[in-house]
């Protein structure tokens, strides 16, 4: 059930995602956007950059390729602009976030728990397809074991009070649920246990976060998804009339 494929084989399989729930709970109309031909997402942040090279680094070594290590060159030189021009295909990290990222990488596998959701024994960056309220869905499990799911987080954050305040902001809630719901469709009556790996760049710790501990997050992300649905619904009865204002289907949100 559980498939091993890349992340582009991943993202052109039909079915709704936790990108897409999240999308339809703050802005409908960028959901719609992104279902037609032609879209193009927001690019990413810096701090995201460094995120997917860590993600790469513990998860996905063979998508390395895909990133450039700046050797501490000024793109302004001659040399530097060659070099820049030569990797424009590519994410580019720095020197020091490259480092960085190595000393996380060592820092998770060695961690008593983290270690084990990374370790050969697990399934890594694996894809499910199952259902969400009678509509087809997929999600991509970071680490997978037995009942148990993992799930890889980079932040800015030096502390987990920090990072947990941010949650709400990034709808982790409204992923976790999603995420929870769609393994359930194929799995039930198997709930899996969902820990966050969370990997902080600032204090160069790790944490490991249990949701089941966290029964207020998982009631938000419960309320989230359910709007989100009533969006969804609204679109799939309305068409593009719906999404023509935001607010049109948002007046749930108050």
């Amino acid at each position: 059930m559980l498939i091993k494929e890349s992340y582009e084989d991943y993202a052109s399989r039909p079915g709704l995602r936790s990108s897409d729930m999240k999308r339809l709970y703050r802005t409908p109309s960028e959901f719609w956007l992104s279902r037609q031909e032609g879209y193009q997402p927001k690019p990413q942040s810096k701090a995201m950059g460094l995120g997917e090279y860590v993600h790469a680094l513990l998860l996905e070594p063979d998508r390395l390729e895909k990133f450039a290590v700046n050797p501490g060159l000024d793109g302004r030189t001659a040399e530097g602009k060659k070099w820049v021009s030569e990797n424009s295909e590519k994410s580019i990290i720095s020197l020091a976030d490259a480092e960085l990222a190595k000393r996380l990488d060592w820092k998770c596998r060695n961690h008593p728990r983290a270690g084990k959701l990374v370790s050969a024994q697990a399934d890594k960056e694996v894809s499910l397809e199952g259902s969400f309220n009678g509509r087809p869905a997929k999600i991509r499990i970071d680490c997978h074991l037995p009942d148990i799911i993992g799930d890889i987080k980079t932040t800015r954050h030096g502390t987990v009070e920090d990072f947990l305040h941010d949650c709400a902001l990034f709808d982790y809630d409204l992923q976790a649920v999603f995420y929870r719901e769609v393994y359930a469709s194929v799995f039930e009556p198997v709930l899996p246990h969902w820990f966050w790996i969370v990997i902080s760049t600032a204090s160069e710790e790790i944490w490991c976060i249990n949701l089941s501990d966290m029964p207020d997050f998982i009631l938000s992300g419960m309320a989230k998804l359910a709007i989100a649905l009533k969006n969804l619904e609204q679109i799939e009865l309305l068409g593009a009339s719906a999404i023509s204002d935001d607010r049109a289907v948002l007046s749930q949100r108050t």
